[in-house]
């Protein structure tokens, strides 16, 4: 009886998680340094669905405007260079057997409509005059890590001359 417990309880936490979906980004080919994804925009395109999962691909400019909501629930994602009909799998993972290799870093999203937001936070949000620039988006770097390295001590610096 234990043993049926544990199973019924060890299901209904699977179902009670339900991942979303995969999420592929096609980066152009060679292409190293900042993508940004645009969640949310009225103004652009939902993001496609293949048999794969949810498709980002990404322009040249590095920048991706869509009216789809960012998945704020756990799930897989696959990074690929595409370009001349191939598709070549990039490196994300942390794990120190492969780090070496890795080609994707950062993954920071900066939210600002999503989650729970009384309607006056929301008004007062909107007013703010970076408001549509900086909300639902996510930024991730695509080089080596000492690509990534350089372009984040070289932004630290720029920013602190700003000052």
């Amino acid at each position: 009886m234990v043993y049926l417990t544990f199973l019924l309880a060890a299901f209904a936490s699977l179902i009670a998680c339900q991942p979303g979906m995969k999420e592929i980004y096609e980066i152009p080919d060679g292409y190293r340094g900042w993508v940004e994804i645009r969640f949310s925009r009225p103004g652009c395109p939902p993001l496609p669905r293949s048999a794969e999962g949810i498709v980002l691909s990404i322009p040249g400019s590095g920048v991706l405007c869509t009216s789809s909501p960012a998945q704020l629930t756990m799930h897989s994602e696959a990074y690929y260079y595409v370009g001349s009909g191939r598709r070549v799998l990039l490196e994300h993972s942390s794990h120190p057997a492969t780090n070496l290799k890795k080609m994707i870093w950062g993954g920071d999203f900066y939210g600002g409509s999503s989650g729970r937001v009384t309607p006056d936070e929301l008004d007062r949000r909107r007013k703010e005059p970076d408001y549509e620039s900086e909300r639902d988006r996510l930024l991730i770097f695509v080089g080596t890590r000492s690509e990534y390295a350089r372009r984040v001590s070289e932004e630290r610096v720029h920013s602190e001359e700003g000052r």
